[in-house]
């Protein structure tokens, strides 16, 4: 299938800005003098909850992860090949709803701070926040509706 960069340069953009954003959230967890690092080490230490079971912590990796994935599935995406099943696009969408949810709680903290000292200021880092993960469930929902469809059509074609 003959792809163009004309029509996809965008999906490779953003695979490439939200890849750089991902680099930069796992520098900022793993580096002993980055913010996530120090806010994590902190909720861990002093948190009792969090010491058994560092949730929060979990979730961020688990974000980490996936999203490192995502960036890899946006660029099959871009190019329109069809690698992975139907089945498990709606594995990864279903694992990414949580994990956005719950593994952005350094984000979400930093969010409510904000709030209490300029509520502009928080909408803005919300919005932020909300818009630089859209396009990879814009990307994930379309994939599984293209899947869905060509499976249907292989079906349909077959007696």
């Amino acid at each position: 299938m003959n792809v163009s960069l004309k029509e996809n340069w965008m999906w490779l953009l953003y695979s490439l800005l939200f890849g750089s954003l991902i680099i930069y959230r796992a520098d900022s967890i793993f580096n002993p003098h980055g913010l996530q690092f120090t806010y994590y080490t902190t909720l861990i230490s002093m948190c009792a909850s969090h010491i058994i079971l560092p949730m929060s912590y979990i979730f961020a990796l688990a974000a980490l992860t996936l999203n490192t994935f995502i960036v890899i599935f946006i660029i099959f995406y871009a190019f329109r090949w069809n690698v992975f099943s139907k089945n498990f696009t709606l594995l990864i969408l279903s694992v990414k709803i949580p994990t956005d949810l719950f593994g952005h709680s350094f984000e979400w903290v930093t969010i409510k701070a904000l709030y209490h000292h300029s509520p502009s200021l928080a909408w803005n880092q919300g919005l932020t926040l909300f818009f630089w993960i859209l396009p990879s469930y814009i990307a994930l929902i379309d994939y599984l509706i293209r899947t869905m469809k060509s499976q249907k059509t292989i079906s349909i074609a077959r007696p």
